[in-house]
Parts: structure tokens; sequence; C-alpha cells
């Protein structure tokens, strides 16, 4: 009997330890569902910029060219409404309302935006965080504060998976109309690019660096619950793995 009790005592702790660990996962799960404020904001953001809202959430992109100009759309409208390079503060709300609101962003405020407002229209999107590690190792660069890092977002267009930046007019599409991912570049490197890609490329991409989708943060201060574990989407980060 003393020894069945020690057993159902340590199953207690195990299942108490366990349900502690999904409960922290699922505090931190950063989601992706677009809110009716989104979409609000989100009509705000491409009619600010000039862009018909209803015409392109109607309708839709009809063939690749057409979710090109609408991706290019949604990235023009997002850096239209958010000019200034200044990031929003730690612990603090940075949604498409945010950047309309104060006019301002970086990459990881920008891209959130741009995310949502894809997947308001009908896109499939995911977040990429990237390390540089020209002078680290992949480890390093993760753990280390302050190294070289960028954050965009991808869309799943009829030809695969292209980026869109955050931080300047260019997206993944080269000069034979293909669009172009982050695994695209990692594995082949740079290549030339269409006119809709004329904008500098970041330089993050013209050395080594890591990509890691579904990461918002590594200390955990741009999405509730505002603790040092990092913000992440769980479905994503799973995706690293099994994609």
């Amino acid at each position: 009997m003393r020894i069945l009790s020690m057993i159902a005592s340590r199953k207690g702790v195990v299942l108490l330890f366990l349900g502690a660990i999904a409960l922290t996962l699922w505090a931190h799960d950063v989601s992706t569902e677009v809110t009716d404020e989104d979409e609000i904001y989100a009509k705000h953001i491409l009619a600010q910029a000039g862009y018909d809202h209803a015409a392109l959430k109607v309708a839709g992109p009809a063939d690749f060219e057409s979710e090109v100009r609408t991706i290019k759309a949604v990235q023009d409208a997002v850096l239209t409404a958010a000019p200034d390079n200044k990031g929003l503060p730690f612990k603090t709300e940075r949604e498409p309302r945010d950047i309309f609101e104060r006019k301002y962003g970086l990459c990881y405020d920008r891209s959130r935006a741009i995310e949502k407002i894809l997947s308001w229209l009908g896109f499939e999107t995911r977040h990429v965080a990237i390390y540089s590690t020209a002078d680290t190792s992949p480890l390093q660069a993760l753990f280390t504060p302050q190294v070289a890092s960028h954050a965009v977002s991808e869309a799943l267009t009829r030809k695969g998976w292209m980026v869109v930046d955050s931080n300047a007019r260019w997206i993944g599409l080269d000069q034979t109309r293909d669009a172009v991912s982050i695994d695209d570049i990692q594995s082949s490197g740079l290549r030339g690019w269409a006119s809709e890609s004329s904008a500098p490329i970041n330089g993050i991409f013209r050395g080594a660096f890591i990509q890691i989708r579904g990461l918002y943060s590594r200390h955990g201060y741009f999405y509730p619950p505002y603790t040092p574990i990092p913000d992440f989407n769980f479905r994503q980060v799973v995706g690293n793995v099994v994609d």
C-alpha cells in the first residue's frame, strides 16, 4: 500500500508539473485572430493610403499577380500609417490600432499589422524572427541581447510563401516573378528582384542568419501577460520542426 501511495503521489506531481507547463504555454501563446477592432483599423490603414478596402475584401486576389498587388498595397499602407522608425513601448498593445494612432513602429510592430490585415483579406500568414549569425553561432545569436535582428512576415500565395518586409517596400518577388520565402533566401541566397522589390533588401539577408517562425520576442514584453517568457505563437513555432 505504501508503494502504491508513493507511485500515486509521484504521478500527481508529474501531472501537476505538466499542467503548469501547459498553462504557461497557453498563457503566452500570441493569438493571430483578427478581431473586430483589427478589422476597423485595417480599413482605416488601407483607406488612409488610398486603397479601396471594400474591393480588396470582397473580390479577393483572383490570380498571382493580383495577390502581389494586394500584398504590396497592405505593405505600403502599413508603412504609410507608421512612417517613423520608433518602437512601441514594452508592455503595451501593438496591434493595427496602435500603429495607426501613434504613427510609428519598428519591424516587429509593423509586421504584426501587415499579418493582421493580410489575414483579414484571406491570406495565410506567419511571423518570422531573424537573427544574424555573421559573427556568432546560432545559439549565441538567439540568447545574446542586441544581436542584429529583424522581423518580417510571410504570406502564402499561389506560388508559395512570399517574404513581406516591414521596414521597406520590398517583397520576395524575383525577376522571374516567382515568390521567394525566407527558406529560399537561406538555401539559395539572393537573386535579381522584380520591379516591385526595388527598395534595398535588409542587410541582415546579405550574411548568415537564423530564422524562427512564430517567435515575436525573446523577452516576453510585447504581448500579455508581459513576463520574461518569450512571446510566441505555438502553432507557428511547432512548424519550425514539423514543416
